[in-house]
């Protein structure tokens, strides 16, 4: 992976307000203090020690309190830098970069052993030359280790009974008749859209719509064969509004049209 390091430093500012400002490269910090009062893109968080802010370019900050901060920023682009860096001095904004280490990281991370984060930028910072192997793979041990972080939470929010996933396939259940969208059901999970996808076809083995897809049919297979109901009712109680579609679908499914079934369940009692 290629990055230059263009700053890890140690901040401090008595200023009680930072004014708005936009982010052109990549920001990875690490809160020294507790109560700074933080605002980026528009979210606002009241940050406590240990927190690790992630910025990306083109975003907004701005910040409220005193604060006192490990600070790096990097640069993943193949731009030329002359002269004393500073994130404070406006300049060219850079491109965003395709990098599984970054990709995954939340604008503000909570790790849970944040005394051994702290000690890494300490070290980091120690480093007098920014573009040596010793200052890269400590960069490359931050990047891994907030990784680590989100994975455990990602784990933690998916555990058997209580995960997001399991939230969602309930929700479907008892709304199996009304339209049900993939942002409404990320929503449910408290997930983005594209993470929430991937990680219900890796608990389950199908994407969300696919799931729903079956267990409205299957739902009603069982009305099919255990009421009385019409064919259009059924399919209205399924989440179908268009009862050609709603039959089309389930004879891809099982075989045979709705009414085929229930003839045949009949006919087979009969005997």
């Amino acid at each position: 992976m290629d990055f230059k390091i263009l700053e890890a430093r140690r901040f401090f500012s008595l200023y009680y307000k930072a004014g708005e400002r936009t982010v052109k490269d990549y920001e990875i910090d690490i809160e020294r203090t507790d109560g700074r009062l933080y605002r980026y893109c528009g979210v606002e968080y009241t940050l406590s020690r240990g927190d690790v802010l992630f910025r990306t370019p083109g975003g907004t900050v701005s910040s409220v309190g005193a604060q006192e901060s490990y600070i790096l920023t990097l640069d993943f682009s193949e731009r030329e830098h002359v002269g004393v860096y500073s994130r404070n001095i406006a300049g060219e904004t850079q491109m965003t970069a395709d990098n599984e280490l970054i990709c995954r990281l939340q604008p503000v991370i909570h790790p849970r052993d944040t005394g051994a984060l702290l000690e890494i930028y300490r070290t980091l910072i120690g480093v007098p030359d920014r573009s040596s192997s010793a200052a890269r793979s400590l960069v490359l041990e931050i990047l891994h280790t907030l990784n680590a972080e989100i994975s455990h939470l990602e784990y933690e929010s998916v555990k058997p009974g209580t995960g997001a996933v399991d939230t969602v396939i309930a929700y479907m259940l008892r709304h199996l008749s009304e339209p049900l969208s993939l942002d409404a059901l990320s929503e449910v999970a408290r997930l983005e859209k594209s993470y929430f996808v991937r990680l219900f076809r890796k608990m389950t083995g199908k994407t969300p719509i696919e799931m729903l897809v079956e267990m409205r049919l299957d739902h009603a297979c069982d009305l099919v064969a255990t009421t009385d109901m019409k064919i259009f009712d059924i399919a209205i109680a399924s989440g179908y509004r268009t009862p050609s579609f709603f039959i089309s679908e389930y004879k891809k499914r099982f075989g045979f049209t709705p009414n085929k079934h229930r003839l045949a369940l009949i006919n087979n009692k009969m005997k």
